[in-house]
């Protein structure tokens, strides 16, 4: 009988260790599945409008809630974001940071569904062939491409004589014309290859609001778009890159 048992204790053992392992499959599978925008009941067939509100950086920037009705634009839309990550299933209310999207979807069989996605525009790889078609439907998809010189207090434009002293020299642009300027050659270079800018950046500039935040930061180097007309409107971004040179 103690034999008995025992036998019936390791098949019990055994069946508890087979479901803890199915359990933790499924945890795993789940939370894979929520890491990529995969809902498959939407499509631009399913849905009415996408209701769309971000988190900008600063309080006196552009719109943070905007609404997608054309069916052209929704498919754009969903083209973009079943390629980006889903943070989680939000409920109604929640915080947002710079980045981060909430997404509520109004289906046509009266449902609704409320995601919260970020959009990585600048790092991610995924979504690079068709940011600028994403833009064109959602202008507030990245604020970058939506600064106003109005929405700037200054630019700092910064070098480096090594990596170690990376603000070693600083020059500080507050002409309004300049700043569109510069502000115009940030948005032209956001899908400057990445690993590139790493290694061939001398300088970079830094976008201040008028409440002293770095809105955002766009790095320099010679083979970036606009480059010549660049040194040629602001010279102290070609004296930053040959100092970067000659530390090398």
């Amino acid at each position: 009988m103690l034999e008995s048992f025992r036998k019936h204790k390791k098949i019990l053992l055994l069946l508890s260790g087979l479901i803890l392992i199915v359990i933790l499959t499924i945890m795993v599978m789940s939370q894979n599945k929520n890491s990529k925008f995969s809902d498959v009941n939407l499509t631009p067939d399913s849905i009415t409008k996408i209701h769309i509100r971000m988190m900008a950086p600063t309080d006196k920037y552009s719109t943070d809630q905007f609404v997608i009705e054309e069916r052209e634009n929704i498919e754009t839309v969903l083209d973009y974001v079943k390629k980006m990550s889903v943070v989680e299933v939000v409920k109604e209310e929640f915080g947002l940071k710079p980045g981060t999207y909430e997404f509520t979807y109004y289906m046509k069989d009266g449902k609704v569904k409320r995601y919260m996605h970020e959009f990585l525009a600048v790092t991610a790889e995924d979504g690079f062939e068709n940011i600028f078609d994403l833009k064109e439907v959602i202008p507030q998809v990245n604020y970058v491409f939506t600064t106003k010189k109005e929405d700037v207090k200054e630019v700092a434009l910064f070098g480096w004589k090594n990596e170690n002293e990376r603000e070693a020299e600083r020059a500080i642009i507050t002409n309004d014309e300049l700043i569109d300027f510069v502000i115009k050659v940030g948005q032209e270079n956001m899908l400057y290859d990445i690993e590139k800018a790493k290694t061939r950046q001398k300088c970079g500039v830094e976008f201040l609001a008028h409440n002293g935040k770095i809105l955002y930061i766009v790095y320099i180097s010679p083979d970036m778009l606009m480059y010549d007309e660049l040194c040629e409107k602001i010279p102290e971004v070609k004296e930053f890159v040959e100092m970067g040179d000659t530390q090398k």
